[in-house]
């Protein structure tokens, strides 16, 4: 049966003490099917209709059929520069903390309690190529991080304005390379970005043009990987926003062979 509703819904729930929010689109519960799920990091920023369109243009791209209907999962984090940190490094600032690097911690959380979780009580597609995580700045750097943690989980990667330029996040990928399994990597920065800064920061751009190289190099082709280098783009969250639905189209909606027609169960 297939569903009427052109809206999903938004639900909040407490898992271990923090806020989780879960997104299921317009055909969840009505039609016999399991959908791809989407791990987003700082949740709050695309998972509320109220402040953003993020959602609205995603749902928007499901009608067009650009994009499968996705399950998204949000779970806030207890102190981010910690926990979307892969290793511990100093501020760039004195005004504000050290990172603390809790990433791999972070990393497993998801992995071995969250996911579970989610796939035992939605009904999702749990495979790698069914599992995404997607963030910006630092969420967008953990989000790349997992890929390389794990990599029969990920499948799928967002990274909005990755904060590339952390101490040491290029070298790893480098000593760590991934093979090409069929993961999909979408990638953005802003031509603004780091511009001005006197800090590392304003490494992003270069930083993330090697960071995208190294999976080139490594044999992720044009049809697995993706950078958009947006003309006058700065580091906000609007610009996040706006490229939150166009990262999901990319990493999943290529893939309409295996998501539209093969969703349905039983």
């Amino acid at each position: 049966m297939e569903s009427s509703r052109e809206r999903g819904s938004l639900e909040q729930q407490v898992f271990q003490g923090r806020t989780l929010t879960v997104y299921t689109p317009p055909s969840y519960g009505l039609a016999d099917k399991r959908y791809p799920v989407v791990y987003v990091n700082d949740p709050s920023d695309y998972m509320d209709n109220v402040t953003n369109l993020a959602v609205v243009r995603m749902e928007e791209l499901f009608r067009e059929r650009k994009l499968p209907e996705l399950i998204l999962v949000g779970l806030e984090p207890d102190e981010r520069l910690d926990e979307y940190t892969p290793w511990p490094a100093k501020a760039l600032v004195e005004s504000v903390k050290d990172f603390g690097g809790f990433g791999k911690k972070y990393l497993d959380l998801i992995v071995h309690e969250l996911k579970p979780y989610i796939d035992g009580r939605y009904e999702t597609l749990a495979g790698p190529a069914g599992t995404a995580m997607i963030g910006a700045s630092l969420g967008g750097l953990i989000s790349m991080f997992a890929a390389f943690e794990h990599p029969a989980v990920f499948g799928r990667i967002g990274s909005i304005s990755g904060s590339f330029w952390y101490e040491g996040i290029t070298e790893h990928m480098r000593g760590h390379m991934i093979a090409d399994e069929g993961q999909r990597f979408y990638m953005y920065v802003g031509d603004q970005e780091g511009v001005g800064k006197k800090t590392i920061q304003s490494a992003m751009m270069a930083r993330t043009r090697q960071a995208y190289a190294l999976l080139a190099d490594s044999g992720f082709n044009g049809a697995k990987l993706r950078l958009v280098i947006g003309e006058g783009g700065h580091h906000l969250v609007p610009v996040f926003v706006e490229q939150f639905p166009e990262a999901l189209k990319w990493i999943f909606g290529m893939d309409t062979n295996t998501f539209f027609p093969d969703t349905e169960r039983g």
